[in-house]
């Protein structure tokens, strides 16, 4: 995740939105906004966390509905975006460089970007099932 030098609303709220989504109340609740790394939160049933240990970003993890709610664009996306933002700030903020590279745009399996794409893999050879030829 995008993030300056401390958490702000939007990303408050998709921290909220990832631990509704878990089934959990938000720790901290809108004590969120403003807070400096470094700092962690974990959900108390283990179904999500953000850690934000130094200015310029937060990681995510999670369980499916936990990450679908916090990253509704996908990793995949965030990731890519992430990669782009950490370009763009290298002379600034060059460790961003770093933490790029160790979370690279390629989709896990179970992203749906990466299923879109072997899909499309799979249509150059032979027709696909339930696609009209």
């Amino acid at each position: 995740m995008l993030v300056g030098s401390r958490l702000d609303a939007a990303l408050a709220r998709r921290i909220a939105a990832g631990c509704r989504a878990a089934g959990v109340d938000v720790p901290g609740g809108d004590k969120l906004v403003g807070v400096r790394p470094p700092w962690a939160l974990s959900t108390p049933n283990g179904e999500g966390s953000v850690r934000f240990p130094e200015p310029g970003y937060a990681l995510n993890s999670g369980t499916p509905r936990f990450m679908a709610a916090a990253v509704p664009e996908g990793a995949a996306e965030a990731r890519a975006r992430f990669s782009r933002y950490a370009r763009t700030l290298a002379r600034r903020l060059p460790h961003l460089l770093a933490v790029a590279a160790a979370h690279p745009t390629t989709p896990a399996p179970e992203d749906g970007t990466a299923r879109q794409l072997a899909l499309i893999r799979a249509s150059g050879s032979g027709p696909a099932e339930g696609v009209p030829s």
